[in-house]
């Protein structure tokens, strides 16, 4: 009795060590999957052989968390798309106003009947004028270079309307130099 004792409790701890030894396998492969993770196109589950619960729950819970971590990337640079797109709208809708205050400006120093002091604060504005547009076009130059996009979207474009409205914008510089645009749209 004795004996058969012994051999039932040597089969059960060579069980075990063989449970523990893949058990620890398991672990080591969990681990080497996870390390694969760090690498963004790689974009697998981990996933375990051995019928162990907790190992179960375990990599339920890793894969979860790595699927949370890749909404999250994904949301990110989503949203940090949509922020250069917005700064480079932004810098562009800035930059045509400021022409045509400059504009208007230049055609404002040419009146005759501007003031002493009427004179120094349309120099202030058409300097500070100056430094606006130039700071809107580096703010601009900028979110262009820094924009990402790897791919024109290409768009049809009413160019009538285009040059219609840049002919517009720049009267104020076309009567200053007192040019006289020939303009014949279909």
């Amino acid at each position: 009795m004795k004996t058969a004792a012994i051999i039932v409790l040597l089969i059960l701890c060579i069980a075990l060590v063989i449970y523990l030894v893949i058990m620890k396998i398991q672990l080591r492969q969990i681990e080497a999957e996870l390390h694969r993770n760090l690498d963004p196109a790689y974009n697998r589950q981990v996933t375990v052989t051995l019928l162990d619960r907790s190992l179960s729950s375990l990599s339920a819970e890793i894969n979860r968390s790595l699927d949370m971590q890749r909404r999250l990337k994904r949301d990110a640079e989503r949203a940090e798309r949509s922020l250069r797109q917005s700064v480079s709208d932004i810098a562009h809708d800035l930059r045509t106003p400021m022409t045509v205050i400059k504009g208007n400006l230049q055609l404002l120093a040419q009146e005759e009947h501007l003031s002493e002091r009427g004179a120094e604060y349309l120099a202030i504005s058409r300097e500070k004028a100056d430094a606006l547009k130039e700071m809107a076009d580096t703010f601009f130059e900028m979110s262009v270079l820094e924009s990402d996009d790897a791919a024109a979207q290409l768009t049809q474009v009413n160019l009538t309307k285009v040059l219609m409205q840049f002919l517009a914008d720049s009267e104020a510089a076309i009567r200053l130099h007192h040019l006289k645009p020939e303009i014949l749209f279909p």
